[in-house]
Protein backbone atom coordinates (compact mmCIF):
# COMPACT_ATOMS: atom_id res chain seq x y z
CA UNK A 1 0.00 0.00 0.00
CA UNK A 2 2.68 2.35 0.90
CA UNK A 3 4.80 1.59 -2.38
CA UNK A 4 1.41 2.29 -4.21
CA UNK A 5 0.87 5.34 -2.24
CA UNK A 6 4.82 6.77 -3.44
CA UNK A 7 4.06 5.88 -7.26
CA UNK A 8 0.91 7.81 -7.20
CA UNK A 9 2.60 10.60 -5.55
CA UNK A 10 4.78 10.44 -8.11
CA UNK A 11 2.49 10.23 -10.89
CA UNK A 12 0.58 13.22 -9.30
CA UNK A 13 4.12 15.39 -9.55
CA UNK A 14 4.89 14.47 -13.27
CA UNK A 15 1.38 14.93 -14.79
CA UNK A 16 2.07 18.64 -12.53
CA UNK A 17 5.59 19.00 -14.08
CA UNK A 18 4.24 18.35 -17.12
CA UNK A 19 1.44 21.05 -16.70
CA UNK A 20 3.74 24.21 -15.96
CA UNK A 21 5.94 23.39 -18.60
CA UNK A 22 3.01 23.08 -20.60
CA UNK A 23 1.68 26.47 -19.55
CA UNK A 24 4.65 28.07 -19.93
CA UNK A 25 5.21 27.10 -23.50
CA UNK A 26 1.18 28.22 -23.82
CA UNK A 27 2.13 31.45 -22.29
CA UNK A 28 5.19 32.32 -24.35
CA UNK A 29 4.96 35.60 -26.71
CA UNK A 30 5.26 34.98 -30.34
CA UNK A 31 7.91 37.76 -31.22
CA UNK A 32 7.53 38.25 -35.27
CA UNK A 33 10.60 40.66 -35.90
CA UNK A 34 11.19 42.27 -39.15
CA UNK A 35 14.59 43.62 -40.65
CA UNK A 36 15.59 47.07 -42.57
CA UNK A 37 16.28 48.31 -46.08
CA UNK A 38 18.55 45.70 -47.27
CA UNK A 39 18.14 43.00 -44.95
CA UNK A 40 14.41 40.70 -45.54
CA UNK A 41 15.98 38.71 -42.67
CA UNK A 42 14.72 35.10 -44.45
CA UNK A 43 17.63 34.24 -46.71
CA UNK A 44 20.16 36.09 -44.68
CA UNK A 45 22.64 34.19 -42.89
CA UNK A 46 21.61 32.55 -39.84
CA UNK A 47 24.39 34.25 -37.75
CA UNK A 48 23.13 38.12 -38.49
CA UNK A 49 19.59 36.53 -38.26
CA UNK A 50 20.72 35.38 -34.80
CA UNK A 51 22.45 38.29 -33.53
CA UNK A 52 19.71 40.94 -35.08
CA UNK A 53 16.27 39.15 -33.48
CA UNK A 54 18.32 38.75 -30.06
CA UNK A 55 19.06 41.82 -30.25
CA UNK A 56 15.94 43.28 -31.16
CA UNK A 57 14.79 41.00 -27.55
CA UNK A 58 16.99 43.02 -25.31
CA UNK A 59 17.31 45.68 -26.95
CA UNK A 60 14.03 46.83 -27.04
CA UNK A 61 11.29 44.12 -27.14
CA UNK A 62 11.74 42.66 -23.32
CA UNK A 63 12.48 46.11 -21.69
CA UNK A 64 9.36 47.22 -23.05
CA UNK A 65 7.03 44.54 -21.90
CA UNK A 66 5.41 46.22 -18.84
CA UNK A 67 4.06 49.07 -20.89
CA UNK A 68 2.69 46.21 -23.49
CA UNK A 69 1.66 43.88 -20.50
CA UNK A 70 3.97 41.45 -21.41
CA UNK A 71 6.95 39.91 -20.07
CA UNK A 72 10.06 41.35 -19.94
CA UNK A 73 12.36 38.27 -19.48
CA UNK A 74 13.53 37.74 -22.45
CA UNK A 75 13.68 33.71 -22.55
CA UNK A 76 9.70 33.72 -22.42
CA UNK A 77 9.61 34.86 -26.24
CA UNK A 78 9.54 32.73 -29.06
CA UNK A 79 11.61 34.57 -31.87
CA UNK A 80 10.18 34.23 -35.86
CA UNK A 81 12.10 36.27 -38.34
CA UNK A 82 10.14 37.21 -40.82
CA UNK A 83 10.06 37.80 -44.49
CA UNK A 84 9.91 41.67 -45.75
CA UNK A 85 11.38 42.72 -48.89
CA UNK A 86 12.84 45.56 -47.37
CA UNK A 87 13.72 47.04 -51.00
CA UNK A 88 13.93 50.43 -51.72
CA UNK A 89 15.07 51.60 -55.54
CA UNK A 90 17.08 52.83 -56.43
CA UNK A 91 19.77 52.15 -52.45
CA UNK A 92 18.14 48.67 -52.50
CA UNK A 93 16.91 46.75 -54.72
CA UNK A 94 14.15 47.10 -57.66
CA UNK A 95 11.13 47.50 -55.46
CA UNK A 96 9.93 51.14 -54.47
CA UNK A 97 9.31 51.83 -51.05
CA UNK A 98 5.59 51.79 -51.15
CA UNK A 99 5.58 48.15 -53.33
CA UNK A 100 8.22 46.76 -50.48
CA UNK A 101 6.28 47.77 -47.82
CA UNK A 102 2.83 46.53 -49.01
CA UNK A 103 4.31 43.37 -49.88
CA UNK A 104 6.30 43.25 -45.80
CA UNK A 105 2.43 44.38 -44.60
CA UNK A 106 0.55 41.11 -46.23
CA UNK A 107 3.48 38.62 -45.47
CA UNK A 108 3.09 40.17 -41.83
CA UNK A 109 -0.45 39.65 -42.05
CA UNK A 110 -0.20 36.43 -42.89
CA UNK A 111 1.76 35.26 -40.06
CA UNK A 112 -0.16 37.01 -37.43
CA UNK A 113 -3.05 35.06 -39.13
CA UNK A 114 -1.05 31.61 -39.09
CA UNK A 115 -1.58 31.29 -42.40
CA UNK A 116 1.22 28.81 -44.18
CA UNK A 117 1.95 31.36 -46.44
CA UNK A 118 4.13 33.71 -44.16
CA UNK A 119 6.93 33.40 -44.97
CA UNK A 120 9.44 33.16 -41.97
CA UNK A 121 12.39 31.79 -40.22
CA UNK A 122 11.56 30.23 -36.40
CA UNK A 123 14.85 30.38 -34.04
CA UNK A 124 14.76 28.00 -31.80
CA UNK A 125 11.48 25.29 -30.75
CA UNK A 126 8.14 26.74 -32.91
CA UNK A 127 5.96 26.82 -29.86
CA UNK A 128 1.77 27.74 -29.94
CA UNK A 129 1.52 31.19 -29.70
CA UNK A 130 -1.23 32.93 -27.40
CA UNK A 131 -0.01 36.33 -28.33
CA UNK A 132 2.36 38.25 -30.31
CA UNK A 133 4.63 41.43 -30.58
CA UNK A 134 5.90 42.47 -34.20
CA UNK A 135 8.86 44.24 -33.87
CA UNK A 136 9.69 46.97 -36.88
CA UNK A 137 12.64 49.29 -37.27
CA UNK A 138 12.75 52.00 -39.83
CA UNK A 139 10.63 50.59 -42.66
CA UNK A 140 9.73 47.44 -40.87
CA UNK A 141 8.51 50.18 -38.54
CA UNK A 142 5.88 51.45 -41.60
CA UNK A 143 4.30 47.90 -42.16
CA UNK A 144 3.88 47.57 -38.24
CA UNK A 145 2.32 50.86 -38.76
CA UNK A 146 -0.23 49.80 -41.41
CA UNK A 147 -0.89 46.36 -39.70
CA UNK A 148 -1.56 48.23 -36.90
CA UNK A 149 -3.93 50.57 -38.79
CA UNK A 150 -5.50 47.52 -40.47
CA UNK A 151 -6.02 45.82 -36.93
CA UNK A 152 -7.64 49.18 -35.20
CA UNK A 153 -10.50 48.97 -38.04
CA UNK A 154 -10.74 45.59 -38.38
CA UNK A 155 -11.31 44.88 -34.60
CA UNK A 156 -12.47 48.67 -32.92
CA UNK A 157 -16.48 47.46 -33.33
CA UNK A 158 -16.46 43.85 -33.04
CA UNK A 159 -17.83 42.11 -30.00
CA UNK A 160 -15.70 38.67 -29.99
CA UNK A 161 -12.16 38.23 -29.35
CA UNK A 162 -9.08 40.26 -30.57
CA UNK A 163 -6.03 39.18 -31.53
CA UNK A 164 -3.17 39.82 -28.84
CA UNK A 165 -0.94 41.53 -30.45
CA UNK A 166 1.23 44.52 -29.40
CA UNK A 167 3.98 46.77 -31.04
CA UNK A 168 7.58 47.92 -30.40
CA UNK A 169 8.65 50.55 -33.35
CA UNK A 170 12.33 52.08 -33.46
CA UNK A 171 12.98 54.60 -35.40
CA UNK A 172 9.45 54.92 -36.83
CA UNK A 173 9.29 57.12 -39.50
CA UNK A 174 5.63 57.44 -38.63
CA UNK A 175 6.14 58.36 -35.35
CA UNK A 176 3.45 61.16 -34.84
CA UNK A 177 5.42 63.88 -33.51
CA UNK A 178 8.94 63.66 -35.05
CA UNK A 179 8.46 61.34 -37.81
CA UNK A 180 9.55 62.29 -41.43
CA UNK A 181 6.30 60.26 -43.02
CA UNK A 182 4.07 62.92 -40.67
CA UNK A 183 6.07 65.71 -40.76
CA UNK A 184 4.78 66.01 -45.05
CA UNK A 185 2.30 63.76 -44.43
CA UNK A 186 -0.26 64.39 -47.64
CA UNK A 187 2.90 64.93 -50.24
CA UNK A 188 4.41 61.87 -52.28
CA UNK A 189 7.60 61.33 -54.68
CA UNK A 190 6.29 59.63 -57.38
CA UNK A 191 9.73 58.89 -59.02
CA UNK A 192 10.88 56.85 -55.43
CA UNK A 193 7.37 55.90 -54.82
CA UNK A 194 7.30 57.44 -51.48
CA UNK A 195 4.23 58.11 -49.90
CA UNK A 196 4.21 60.26 -46.99
CA UNK A 197 0.91 59.32 -45.08
CA UNK A 198 0.65 60.03 -41.48
CA UNK A 199 1.07 58.92 -38.49
CA UNK A 200 0.68 55.74 -36.55
CA UNK A 201 -2.29 55.34 -34.98
CA UNK A 202 -2.56 55.40 -31.39
CA UNK A 203 -6.70 55.04 -30.95
CA UNK A 204 -6.91 51.18 -29.97
CA UNK A 205 -7.85 52.09 -26.69
CA UNK A 206 -11.80 51.99 -25.21
CA UNK A 207 -13.58 55.40 -23.97
CA UNK A 208 -11.86 55.11 -20.70
CA UNK A 209 -8.61 54.14 -21.73
CA UNK A 210 -7.52 51.82 -19.52
CA UNK A 211 -8.04 48.64 -22.52
CA UNK A 212 -6.16 48.82 -25.13
CA UNK A 213 -6.17 46.36 -27.79
CA UNK A 214 -2.86 47.04 -29.65
CA UNK A 215 -0.33 48.68 -26.85
CA UNK A 216 3.04 49.30 -28.31
CA UNK A 217 6.34 50.99 -27.17
CA UNK A 218 7.84 53.26 -29.92
CA UNK A 219 11.68 54.31 -29.48
CA UNK A 220 13.56 57.05 -31.39
CA UNK A 221 17.00 58.39 -30.84
CA UNK A 222 17.48 62.48 -30.52
CA UNK A 223 17.98 64.03 -33.90
CA UNK A 224 17.65 60.48 -36.01
CA UNK A 225 16.13 62.17 -39.02
CA UNK A 226 13.90 59.65 -39.90
CA UNK A 227 12.36 59.49 -36.73
CA UNK A 228 13.10 63.38 -35.16
CA UNK A 229 12.95 65.23 -37.84
CA UNK A 230 12.96 69.06 -37.28
CA UNK A 231 8.78 70.61 -36.88
CA UNK A 232 10.26 73.81 -38.64
CA UNK A 233 12.56 72.91 -41.19
CA UNK A 234 13.81 76.94 -42.29
CA UNK A 235 16.25 75.87 -39.50
CA UNK A 236 19.02 75.06 -42.11
CA UNK A 237 21.62 74.21 -39.16
CA UNK A 238 18.58 71.74 -37.46
CA UNK A 239 17.87 70.45 -41.11
CA UNK A 240 21.73 69.64 -41.83
CA UNK A 241 21.79 67.77 -38.21
CA UNK A 242 19.13 65.62 -38.69
CA UNK A 243 20.33 64.27 -42.07
CA UNK A 244 23.18 63.52 -39.86
CA UNK A 245 21.55 62.25 -37.72
CA UNK A 246 20.32 59.48 -40.37
CA UNK A 247 23.72 58.67 -41.14
CA UNK A 248 25.58 58.65 -37.96
CA UNK A 249 22.28 57.55 -35.69
CA UNK A 250 20.14 55.89 -37.59
CA UNK A 251 21.68 52.59 -38.12
CA UNK A 252 23.30 52.64 -34.65
CA UNK A 253 20.52 51.79 -31.83
CA UNK A 254 22.99 50.33 -29.83
CA UNK A 255 21.50 51.16 -26.49
CA UNK A 256 18.81 49.83 -24.78
CA UNK A 257 15.44 51.48 -23.80
CA UNK A 258 15.88 50.23 -20.09
CA UNK A 259 17.82 54.01 -20.61
CA UNK A 260 15.97 56.21 -22.48
CA UNK A 261 14.02 59.25 -21.20
CA UNK A 262 10.19 58.13 -20.67
CA UNK A 263 8.28 60.82 -22.60
CA UNK A 264 4.83 59.47 -21.76
CA UNK A 265 1.58 57.78 -23.16
CA UNK A 266 -0.77 58.91 -25.37
CA UNK A 267 -3.57 56.54 -26.21
CA UNK A 268 -2.24 52.84 -26.87
CA UNK A 269 1.34 53.97 -27.29
CA UNK A 270 4.28 54.65 -24.76
CA UNK A 271 7.26 56.95 -26.10
CA UNK A 272 10.77 56.91 -25.52
CA UNK A 273 13.41 58.77 -26.62
CA UNK A 274 17.71 58.03 -26.62
CA UNK A 275 19.48 61.11 -25.87
CA UNK A 276 22.17 61.69 -28.40
CA UNK A 277 25.19 63.19 -26.42
CA UNK A 278 27.01 64.90 -29.41
CA UNK A 279 25.15 66.59 -32.32
CA UNK A 280 25.58 64.24 -35.39
CA UNK A 281 26.38 67.16 -37.58
CA UNK A 282 29.75 67.56 -35.14
CA UNK A 283 30.34 63.46 -35.75
CA UNK A 284 32.15 64.29 -38.94
CA UNK A 285 34.72 66.44 -37.18
CA UNK A 286 35.09 63.69 -34.32
CA UNK A 287 35.85 61.43 -37.71
CA UNK A 288 39.13 63.46 -38.77
CA UNK A 289 40.51 64.08 -35.49
CA UNK A 290 39.16 67.33 -33.53
CA UNK A 291 39.80 66.91 -30.21
CA UNK A 292 36.54 66.01 -27.78
CA UNK A 293 36.98 69.26 -25.29
CA UNK A 294 36.56 71.47 -28.48
CA UNK A 295 33.37 69.78 -29.59
CA UNK A 296 31.97 70.32 -26.48
CA UNK A 297 32.14 73.25 -26.67
CA UNK A 298 30.55 73.84 -29.95
CA UNK A 299 28.24 71.72 -29.02
CA UNK A 300 26.17 73.50 -26.41
CA UNK A 301 25.68 77.33 -28.88
CA UNK A 302 24.83 75.11 -31.81
CA UNK A 303 22.56 72.52 -29.91
CA UNK A 304 20.69 75.53 -28.59
CA UNK A 305 20.10 76.36 -32.33
CA UNK A 306 19.20 73.03 -33.31
CA UNK A 307 16.60 73.14 -30.51
CA UNK A 308 14.65 76.07 -32.07
CA UNK A 309 13.49 74.09 -34.63
CA UNK A 310 11.86 71.70 -31.90
CA UNK A 311 8.78 71.81 -30.04
CA UNK A 312 9.71 69.18 -27.13
CA UNK A 313 6.65 70.44 -24.93
CA UNK A 314 4.17 68.66 -27.45
CA UNK A 315 3.77 64.90 -27.12
CA UNK A 316 5.91 62.96 -29.42
CA UNK A 317 2.52 61.08 -29.63
CA UNK A 318 0.70 64.24 -31.00
CA UNK A 319 0.69 63.93 -34.98
CA UNK A 320 2.80 67.17 -35.82
CA UNK A 321 3.19 68.87 -39.31
CA UNK A 322 6.44 70.75 -40.17
CA UNK A 323 5.34 74.20 -40.15
CA UNK A 324 7.24 77.22 -41.20
CA UNK A 325 5.82 79.30 -37.82
CA UNK A 326 8.16 80.20 -35.39
CA UNK A 327 6.40 81.39 -32.01
CA UNK A 328 10.00 81.21 -29.92
CA UNK A 329 10.44 85.24 -28.34
CA UNK A 330 13.50 86.01 -30.20
CA UNK A 331 14.60 87.87 -26.73
CA UNK A 332 14.68 84.17 -25.54
CA UNK A 333 16.31 82.44 -27.97
CA UNK A 334 19.33 85.04 -28.07
CA UNK A 335 19.63 85.07 -24.24
CA UNK A 336 19.72 81.14 -24.37
CA UNK A 337 22.32 80.94 -27.23
CA UNK A 338 24.17 84.03 -25.29
CA UNK A 339 24.26 81.63 -22.02
CA UNK A 340 25.04 78.31 -23.84
CA UNK A 341 28.75 80.28 -24.89
CA UNK A 342 30.26 79.84 -21.24
CA UNK A 343 28.23 76.65 -20.64
CA UNK A 344 30.03 74.90 -24.04
CA UNK A 345 33.17 76.27 -22.64
CA UNK A 346 33.15 74.92 -19.11
CA UNK A 347 31.95 71.61 -21.16
CA UNK A 348 34.91 71.81 -23.28
CA UNK A 349 36.89 72.24 -20.03
CA UNK A 350 35.40 69.39 -17.73
CA UNK A 351 35.87 67.32 -20.87
CA UNK A 352 39.64 68.42 -20.86
CA UNK A 353 39.74 67.60 -16.79
CA UNK A 354 40.17 71.14 -15.79
CA UNK A 355 36.55 71.06 -13.92
CA UNK A 356 33.74 73.70 -14.85
CA UNK A 357 35.76 77.10 -13.73
CA UNK A 358 32.62 79.37 -14.87
CA UNK A 359 30.61 77.92 -12.48
CA UNK A 360 28.01 76.78 -14.95
CA UNK A 361 25.79 73.96 -14.84
CA UNK A 362 25.62 71.31 -17.98
CA UNK A 363 22.65 71.44 -19.80
CA UNK A 364 20.34 68.55 -20.61
CA UNK A 365 19.75 66.93 -23.93
CA UNK A 366 17.78 69.95 -25.34
CA UNK A 367 19.98 72.34 -24.33
CA UNK A 368 20.16 75.85 -22.57
CA UNK A 369 16.79 76.98 -22.43
CA UNK A 370 15.31 73.57 -23.59
CA UNK A 371 12.24 71.31 -22.18
CA UNK A 372 11.59 69.47 -19.82
CA UNK A 373 10.32 65.88 -21.09
CA UNK A 374 6.87 65.42 -19.93
CA UNK A 375 6.24 63.22 -17.38
CA UNK A 376 5.70 59.25 -17.86
CA UNK A 377 6.09 56.61 -16.17
CA UNK A 378 9.48 54.49 -16.35
CA UNK A 379 9.91 51.74 -18.42
CA UNK A 380 9.18 49.35 -15.59
CA UNK A 381 5.57 50.24 -14.70
CA UNK A 382 2.52 49.24 -16.42
CA UNK A 383 1.11 52.23 -18.80
CA UNK A 384 -2.19 53.28 -18.80
CA UNK A 385 -2.64 50.67 -22.03
CA UNK A 386 -3.28 47.37 -21.36
CA UNK A 387 -3.99 44.41 -23.77
CA UNK A 388 -7.60 42.92 -23.23
CA UNK A 389 -8.69 39.44 -23.47
CA UNK A 390 -7.72 37.74 -26.49
CA UNK A 391 -5.96 35.78 -29.14
CA UNK A 392 -5.63 32.80 -31.17
CA UNK A 393 -2.51 30.95 -31.56
CA UNK A 394 -0.72 29.83 -34.60
CA UNK A 395 -1.54 26.36 -34.93
CA UNK A 396 -3.71 26.03 -32.07
CA UNK A 397 -7.85 24.99 -31.96
CA UNK A 398 -10.16 27.75 -31.76
CA UNK A 399 -11.19 30.61 -34.48
CA UNK A 400 -8.83 32.07 -36.43
CA UNK A 401 -8.60 36.35 -36.58
CA UNK A 402 -10.52 37.55 -39.62
CA UNK A 403 -8.25 38.36 -42.68
CA UNK A 404 -6.74 41.77 -42.51
CA UNK A 405 -8.80 44.20 -44.63
CA UNK A 406 -7.01 44.70 -48.32
CA UNK A 407 -4.26 47.68 -47.69
CA UNK A 408 -2.87 49.82 -50.44
CA UNK A 409 0.92 50.60 -50.97
CA UNK A 410 2.52 53.09 -48.86
CA UNK A 411 6.16 53.88 -48.58
CA UNK A 412 9.00 54.59 -45.81
CA UNK A 413 12.69 55.42 -45.70
CA UNK A 414 15.22 52.87 -45.11
CA UNK A 415 17.55 52.32 -41.84
CA UNK A 416 19.67 49.91 -40.57
CA UNK A 417 19.52 48.00 -36.88
CA UNK A 418 21.86 46.05 -34.48
CA UNK A 419 23.98 43.70 -34.41
CA UNK A 420 24.25 42.70 -30.67
CA UNK A 421 25.78 44.66 -27.72
CA UNK A 422 24.00 47.77 -29.32
CA UNK A 423 21.95 47.54 -33.08
CA UNK A 424 24.46 48.41 -35.05
CA UNK A 425 26.56 46.53 -37.03
CA UNK A 426 26.66 44.07 -39.25
CA UNK A 427 24.87 46.86 -40.80
CA UNK A 428 21.32 46.00 -40.66
CA UNK A 429 19.51 48.58 -42.94
CA UNK A 430 15.94 49.00 -41.47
Amino acid sequence: MGTFVRLLCLAVSAAAAASVTITVQLAATTALIMGGTGHPLVGESPAFVEQYTQSALDLFIAPTGAVRADSTVPGTYNRVAVGTPEQFWPVAGADRFDESVAAGADNLGNCLQGRTSCEARHLGAEGPALDYVVFGYSQSARIASIVKRDLIAQYRDSVGTTPAVSFVVVSNPNRPNGGFLERFAGLSIPFLGVTFDGATPTDSCDAGGTDCRFPTADIAQQYDGWADFPLRPLNLVADLNALAGIVYLHEHYTVSVAGALNQGTTGDTTYYLLPTQRLPLLMPLAQIGVPAPILDVLDAPLRVIVEWAYDRTTSPGEPTRATLANPTNPATMVRDLLTAIPVGLDDGLQEADLGRPLGTTPAGPFGVGGATLLAGPPPSSPAPAARGATVRPHGAAGPKPRALPARSARPQPGGTMPAHAGVGRQRTRF
